[in-house]
């Protein structure tokens, strides 16, 4: 079984392809389409999106972060010093809390796949995700948490077996 690095290079070149064909029949430009390993999260997150844009899904990366408003001000008092009053104030975001880091639509049986990034040994699940999982689950859509890239490739296979994922696939 090939690794997601060189499945997701096939996938880049192949794609490459398809928009300059002459330019990459050179073999010039492949050094462009490397997977590099991620060192963080975020990378590892931008990886997967890319691997299932790439493989005809939709997908999307969901930002549950909130935002932080600045509500100080800078003022010259008396003296002519200036100085900085008040304070930011950070306003919680209004997405689902729990929310996975990836949620994509598999194509063409167009179940719902929400997947968890734990990049870091100490990375756990927290209850919010917890109760999110059940809700997707209950729903008829998939839930997984990959700590590694070879780890999504394995669940992602497992769940492209599934029954349900075939049925829907052959209609």
């Amino acid at each position: 079984m090939r690794t997601f690095k060189q499945q997701l290079f096939d996938l880049r070149k192949a794609a490459a392809m398809e928009r300059t064909p002459a330019a990459m029949a050179t073999g010039y430009f492949d050094a462009g389409l490397e997977v590099k390993e991620p060192k963080s999260a975020a990378q590892m997150e931008k990886l997967i999106v890319d691997f299932m844009r790439l493989s005809g899904h939709q997908v999307q990366k969901v930002t549950t972060t909130g935002t932080y408003r600045d509500n100080r001000k800078r003022v010259t008092d008396v003296l002519g010093f200036e100085r900085t009053i008040g304070t930011g104030q950070y306003v919680p975001g209004t997405s689902t809390k729990g929310a996975s880091d990836i949620k994509a639509t598999l194509a063409p049986s167009g179940l719902s796949l929400a997947i968890e990034v734990k990049f870091s040994k100490s990375d756990r699940q927290q209850p919010d995700q917890k109760v999110y999982q059940k809700d997707i689950e209950q729903a008829g859509g998939f839930y997984i948490i990959v700590r590694t890239l070879e780890d999504f490739l394995e669940q992602y296979t497992k769940i492209l077996d599934h029954p349900k994922v075939k049925l829907l696939n052959s209609m």
